[in-house]
């Protein structure tokens, strides 16, 4: 797919199941939320477990599910990697994190967002920006310091960002975005803003991610949404092997999202979008792979690949020392110059009148 953009006023400056097992899984641990709250004597935050939830229920309107505030306190460090599969809060996973942010700013030539009219709407003040799945806050934090006149919220599952030393005008919140409504009321945000969460959104999890994202989102505000395409093109035989096969096959198990490009998955969700998103623009850039979170002009899947060694030794069927070797030989195809990945990003405008919203094609 090629990139369809016009150009823009650049800015200054994560299951639900896939099997009956991770259904259990995830049941019991939101059950187990729910006990430790009611001791508390504190009122359900997430009403019913994501896994549990039939498809009438996970496409109610926002008036039916209203806004709760929802702390995550009580998930600990072992139900959050059920969540999200990787080191959360180890040092290496964190520096993963911030590589990848710079690497997606650097890709899009430093701008943090694409969406039309965002910059002067930032700069002129008070105007609200969200980002979901914000890792350790890079986002937010050069935003809110480009833009000090406008709000910033980061939501993560896990508190890896920074709680004191931040500007004034941004915000960190833990928050698991499958478990009930997003805690903001109706039309709150301008822009939000969505990057890297592709893989650790099941089938299931995508539409209702997605119509919170539209539901919070003000009339006439952008959402935009950015990934890594998971397949590797151009690869290696090891890296055919450990990425292509064993990677998107531990994904697949856990019933991650690794079939479609971020673009289709949007043009499938239309009907739950109310109202529908318009002027969807989507932007394509082709990267070739790293193998150092310091080379911010390249992917790096090899750090990747070690955050998800437990998964990916099953899936492949060896042992830790078999796999250590692997991904000593995918540093090496890399660092040849073989593999390359696809880098989305898509923004959207929320329609102010239903009647004559439509969603565009990529």
């Amino acid at each position: 797919m090629g990139a369809t953009s016009s150009r823009h006023t650049r800015a200054r400056p994560r299951r639900i199941s896939g099997s009956t097992t991770a259904a259990a899984q995830r049941q019991r641990r939101s059950l187990a939320i729910k006990a430790k709250q009611a001791k508390k004597g504190g009122a359900f935050l997430c009403q019913t477990p994501a896994a549990a939830r039939s498809d009438a229920d996970r496409i109610k309107t926002a008036e039916e599910h209203p806004p709760v505030g929802r702390d995550q306190e009580d998930l600990d460090n072992e139900q959050v990697a059920h969540i999200f599969p990787l080191p959360h809060e180890d040092p290496s996973e964190l520096d993963r994190l911030q590589s990848l942010h710079y690497m997606f700013r650097n890709t899009w030539q430093g701008d943090n967002f694409r969406a039309p009219g965002v910059h002067e709407l930032l700069e002129k003040g008070s105007a609200k920006a969200l980002d979901i799945g914000c890792g350790p806050g890079l986002w937010v934090l050069e935003l809110a310091s480009a833009y000090p006149r406008s709000e910033f919220t980061g939501l993560d599952i896990s508190p890896v960002f920074p709680t004191a030393i931040k500007p004034s005008n941004a915000s960190f919140r833990l928050c698991d975005v499958l478990c009930g409504p997003l805690p903001f009321d109706d039309n709150t945000f301008d822009l939000v803003h969505m990057r890297d969460m592709g893989a650790w959104l099941s089938r299931e999890g995508w539409p209702m991610v997605v119509k919170e994202i539209v539901r919070v989102t003000k009339r006439g505000g952008w959402v935009e949404i950015a990934e890594v395409e998971a397949a590797v093109t151009c690869a290696g035989p090891v890296t055919e092997q450990v990425v292509n096969q064993g990677l998107i096959e531990a994904l697949k198990s856990a019933n991650f999202d690794t079939s479609t490009t971020l673009a289709t998955r949007l043009k499938n969700y239309p009907s739950l979008l109310q109202p529908r998103l318009t002027d969807l623009t989507t932007m394509s850039v082709t990267l070739p792979l790293g193998s150092r979170g310091d080379d911010c002009d390249r992917y790096d899947i090899v750090s990747l690949v070690r955050g998800f060694r437990p998964s990916v030794l099953r899936a492949l069927g060896v042992s830790q020392g078999e796999y250590e070797a692997m991904c000593a030989q995918l540093a090496a195809e890399v660092n040849a110059g073989m593999g390359r990945v696809r880098i989305i990003r898509c923004c959207a405008r929320k329609g102010g009148d239903d009647r004559h919203a439509w969603f565009g094609d990529a």
